[in-house]
C-alpha cells in the first residue's frame, strides 16, 4: 500500500518549507499563508520563492527552488494556477518531498500535472484547490486560516475550501480546538485514507470529522474508514446523496450527516472522560426541558433506567420541595448550583448508571458562574462523565464554550444531545 505514515510525514512535520507565490500585499493568499505560518511559530527554515521580491516579511526570496542549496521538505504553492505546472516540475527537479497547492479549483486539469509528478517523482501532493494544512503540534500553518494555539481535538480534513473556512470558524465560536485541518481539494494525489492513515495515530486527535463531496475507491475508503476507527471516532459531513447511499454499509458504525453543526456536537462527546455504558441519570431543573432530553434519547442506544429506593433515598436530602423522585430527576426551579452538586456527590459511586445528563435553564449569570465552577471541580472527583446541557442565551452559550475549552462535553442544543452520545457510548463499547 503506497500510502504510510512514513510518507506523509513531511507534509505534517517538515524540517524546512519553501512557500512558492508569495506576496507583500495583506488580503493575498501568497501573504496571508506565510504569515500564519510565521505567526505559528514554525522551527525550521522558510524559504519564500518569488520572481518579484528580494526579501519577503525579512526572509531572502528566491527566484526558484532550484536556487535554494538545502533540502525542502515542504512546497506550499500559492502562485496563479497556469504558472503551477512548471513550478511542479521544478519541486520534482528539486527532490521536494511534499506538496500543497492552495491554487487552481477542484476539477482543474492542474490534476493532471499533479499526477503526473507525483506519479514520476515520488512526490506527495495535496490538492489543487487545497485549504491547507494546520498542524499545531509541529508549528506548521500554511492555510490562509489565522490559527496559531495549540489544540487537542478534532482533526477536519475538508474537501471543500471556503467550506472548510466556515467549519473551521464556527468549531471555534463553539468553544472546540482543531488538532489538525487538511484541505483535500482536488484530490489528485493525496485522498481521505491517507489522511486517516496518519491522523488517526495522533495522540491529540480526539476524533476526526471529514467533509467530502466526491468519493473515489469505494472499497478502499470504507476500508481506511474502518482501520482508522480502531484508534480514533469518525464523523462523515457530506451534501452527496449519491456518497451516503455508497457509505450505507458504515452507518451502524459512524455518523454520516449533511449537518455539520450536529457533526460539531457529536465530535464534542469525545473532549472528556470516556462513556463506559449507556444508562443515563438525567438530573434538571425543569420537567419540560428533562422530557426534551429523554425525546432526544429516543432510538439511541442509551437507556433511564428506574433508581433503587436506595439510590433516590441517598439524594433525597438534595431535593427541593415539590422534586420529582425518579429518573429524570426534576429538582424544580429552586435547584441551586450547591443542589446540583449534591446530587452528583450522591451518585458518584452509584453501580445503576454509567454518565450524568445535566440541564440548567436559566439566565442568572451568578447560579451560571457556579455551575462552571462546580463542574470543573467535580470532574476531577468522578469516574463518571457529567454531560451539562444549557438552556438558555448567549451567557448559557458562552458557559458552554468555557467548559468545552476546558475538556468538559457541554451543550446548548439539545436535540443533538441523544445522538452525540449514543455514538460515543457505542463507540467506546466495541474498541
Amino acid at each position: 500500500m503506497k500510502n504510510t505514515k512514513g510518507n506523509l510525514e513531511s507534509l505534517f512535520n517538515p524540517k524546512s518549507i519553501a512557500m512558492v507565490g508569495v506576496s507583500k500585499t495583506p488580503g493575498k493568499l501568497g501573504y496571508e499563508v506565510m504569515n500564519n505560518l510565521l505567526k505559528c511559530g514554525f522551527r525550521g527554515p522558510i524559504y519564500p520563492i518569488s520572481h518579484r521580491y528580494s526579501e519577503v516579511q525579512d526572509i531572502r526570496s528566491y527566484k526558484s527552488v532550484l536556487d535554494v542549496t538545502d533540502e525542502i521538505d515542504l512546497a506550499v504553492v500559492s502562485a496563479p494556477e497556469s504558472y503551477v505546472p512548471k513550478i511542479l516540475e521544478e519541486l520534482g527537479a528539486k527532490g521536494v518531498r511534499s506538496a500543497i497547492i492552495l491554487s487552481g479549483r477542484r476539477m482543474s486539469p492542474l490534476r493532471e500535472a499533479i499526477s503526473e509528478v507525483s506519479r514520476k517523482h515520488g512526490m506527495r501532493i495535496l490538492g489543487p484547490s487545497s485549504l491547507g494544512v494546520y498542524y499545531p503540534k509541529n508549528r506548521i500553518n500554511v492555510s490562509p486560516v489565522p490559527l496559531n494555539s495549540g489544540g487537542r481535538g478534532i482533526a477536519l480534513i475538508s474537501e471543500s475550501k471556503t467550506l472548510g473556512i466556515s467549519m473551521i470558524d464556527f468549531g471555534i465560536s463553539e468553544g472546540l480546538e482543531f488538532s489538525a485541518v487538511v484541505g483535500t481539494g482536488g484530490k489528485a494525489d493525496i485522498e481521505e485514507e491517507d489522511l486517516l492513515s496518519y491522523l488517526s495515530e495522533d495522540d491529540d486527535t480526539k476524533s476526526i470529522m471529514i467533509h467530502m463531496e466526491t468519493l473515489g475507491d469505494q472499497k478502499k475508503f470504507m476500508e481506511s474508514v474502518r482501520e482508522a476507527l480502531k484508534r480514533k471516532p469518525i464523523i462523515i459531513v457530506t451534501g452527496s446523496a449519491e456518497i451516503r447511499r455508497k457509505l450505507e454499509p458504515l452507518r451502524k458504525e459512524i455518523p454520516i450527516t449533511n449537518d455539520f453543526i450536529a457533526a460539531f456536537d457529536i465530535a464534542a462527546a469525545f473532549l472528556g472522560k470516556e462513556i463506559r455504558g449507556k444508562r443515563a441519570l438525567v438530573v434538571s431543573n425543569s420537567s419540560g426541558a428533562g422530557n426534551l432530553l429523554v425525546e432526544s434519547l429516543e432510538n439511541t442506544s442509551l437507556e433511564i433506567p428506574n433508581l433503587s429506593d436506595a439510590s433516590i433515598d441517598d439524594m433525597r436530602i438534595f431535593m427541593p420541595e415539590g422534586s420529582f423522585h425518579r429518573n429524570p430527576l426534576d429538582l424544580t426551579p429552586e435547584a441551586s448550583p450547591e443542589i446540583f452538586r449534591g446530587i452528583l456527590e450522591s451518585s458518584m459511586n452509584s453501580s445503576e448508571i454509567d454518565l450524568i445528563i445535566l440541564i440548567y435553564c436559566g439566565t442568572n449569570p451568578i447560579c451560571l458562574e457556579k455551575l462552571q465552577t462546580m463542574l470543573l471541580e467535580m470532574r476531577d472527583l468522578m469516574d463518571k462523565p457529567v454531560i451539562p446541557v444549557f438552556l438558555g442565551g448567549d451567557l448559557s452559550r458562552e458557559v458552554a464554550r468555557r467548559l468545552r475549552r476546558d475538556g468538559i462535553p457541554s451543550y446548548v442544543n439539545i436535540a443533538n444531545v441523544g445522538k452525540a452520545l449514543d455514538f460515543a457510548a457505542r463507540y467506546f463499547e466495541s474498541h
